[in-house]
């Protein structure tokens, strides 16, 4: 602790030859000028994307019925407070060319810098193993993972990314104002070099491994799903001997797998890019320049444009998820065109479409049920449903004795539910084939 308290106190102020070697000529008040500038926009976009991503997701339906809307809050959460808190440090440091702070907020700064992140990529990956879990073992996702579970991982990926980040502040790594390109508080990797190994591995590679695994699996599930739907498509087309028009009968194209698999594939990868070039530099700096000036060697506009580009994924990530997922982008017109009247065509559009598709689709579902009833009347004993319906008459009337009031309305009611029932099974049989009824969604 005491160590990194005088290391703070000797870094106070901008070291212009410990930036870089060409730093003296971007330390001038335009250039200075031009990177406030470029931090502020990136402080606003970051901000409403993170705002508008938990309005989306509160207002949505996508999601909502497993409560996976929990792990994304999580992740808007962790990058509105990287927004709300450390760019504005970032910028006043910037605009002072100095830590304009005491030691303690240098502290809290960097472990909120560090907690933040690691809470975004494992809310993330919490995303991706959830929804491959539902994609994978769909019937035993409901009954072994519950809303309260979730809420306990939630708290578990806080905590522990809450312990990881305080290492330093008990002596393990070391906490120091660091006079870069984007001047902030965070950690020195040549002398926590321990430290920064076990950060790299459990607040990086594990969670984006994980990710990619996830990733994998959900784009051969659905390559496999697409392949056996096709070929009983082809089998029912070639040996169906019911007189029923193919195009009324859809197959039920595994697109919502897909799109899952669009979302965590952007996500992930908007936090890749974004957060391995920083990575890969600051190991590079590390691990070759060896100048008691560390970084020497390094042209000022090449460290700025990965700082920058590391601090601009509290923005691209919400952005990636509400552009990848349908509904999210739905409501974000909605909300646009409510404001700002924007997206007025395409609402008006989308929403006739969708009456036109919806009275489209009923026809369909009408003319099939027309068909099959045709067909299966043929097949059913009506003499054994005649003598169900009296046998739940007669037990309907022994029930009710007392009254001795004959019930024909029982009896309607009985077979309309022998018919449904009937249909039902038949219906039943033809989607477990790999057939779906237009406007009728599987899972």
């Amino acid at each position: 602790m005491k160590k990194n308290m005088s290391t703070l106190e000797e870094s106070w102020d901008f070291c212009i030859d410990c930036i870089t070697y060409d730093s003296e000529s971007y330390l001038s008040i335009v250039s200075i000028s031009v990177q406030e500038l470029l931090l502020s926009i990136l402080f606003i976009l970051s901000t409403v994307a993170s705002s508008i991503l938990i309005y989306v997701a509160s207002k949505s339906r996508a999601m909502s019925s497993s409560n996976t809307k929990i792990f994304v809050y999580s992740l808007s959460i962790s990058h509105l407070i990287s927004s709300l808190f450390v760019l504005p440090i970032c910028i006043s440091s910037t605009a002072s060319l100095r830590w304009p702070y005491n030691h303690v907020l240098c502290e809290v700064e960097a472990f909120i810098g560090i907690l933040v992140i690691l809470t975004a990529l494992y809310s993330l990956t919490a995303v991706s193993v959830d929804r491959y879990l539902t994609i994978a073992h769909p019937f035993e996702y409901p009954a072994r993972v519950s809303t309260l579970g979730k809420i306990f991982v939630i708290i578990g990926v806080w905590v522990f990314s809450a312990v990881l980040a305080l290492m330093p502040v008990f002596g393990w790594g070391e906490i120091a104002f660091q006079p870069q390109a984007l001047p902030v508080c965070g950690l020195r990797w040549r002398s926590s070099i321990s430290y920064s190994a076990v950060l790299l591995i459990l607040g990086f590679l594990l969670p984006v491994t994980l990710n990619a695994f996830c990733c994998y699996r959900i784009l051969l599930i659905v390559r496999e799903q697409t392949r056996k739907i096709d070929s009983r498509k082809e089998s029912f087309t070639s040996n169906s001997d019911i007189n029923v028009n193919i195009t009324d009968i859809k197959i039920s194209k595994p697109r919502n797998k897909l799109n899952i698999f669009k979302l965590i594939f952007t996500a992930v990868g908007s936090f890749v890019i974004c957060w391995v070039p920083y990575i890969v530099f600051q190991m590079w700096v590390a691990a070759t320049v060896q100048d008691t000036r560390p970084n020497h060697a390094i042209p000022y506009i090449h460290e700025f444009a990965v700082s920058y580009l590391a601090a601009a994924n509290c923005f691209l990530n919400p952005i990636g998820i509400i552009i990848t997922n349908r509904d999210y982008k739905r409501k974000l017109k909605k909300l646009l065109y409510k404001r700002f009247g924007c997206f007025k065509e395409t609402i008006n559009n989308s929403r006739s479409n969708s009456d036109s598709s919806v009275v489209r689709k009923t026809n369909q579902i009408q003319n099939i049920f027309r068909r099959l009833s045709h067909l299966y009347s043929q097949n059913i004993n009506e003499t054994h449903i005649k003598s169900t319906i009296n046998n739940a008459s007669s037990k309907r009337e022994n029930e009710d004795s007392k009254s001795n009031k004959e019930s024909p309305v029982l009896a309607n009611t009985m077979k309309n539910i022998q018919i449904v029932d009937v249909n039902i099974k038949r219906c039943g049989s033809m989607m477990s084939m790999g057939f779906s009824l237009p406007g009728v969604v599987t899972t």
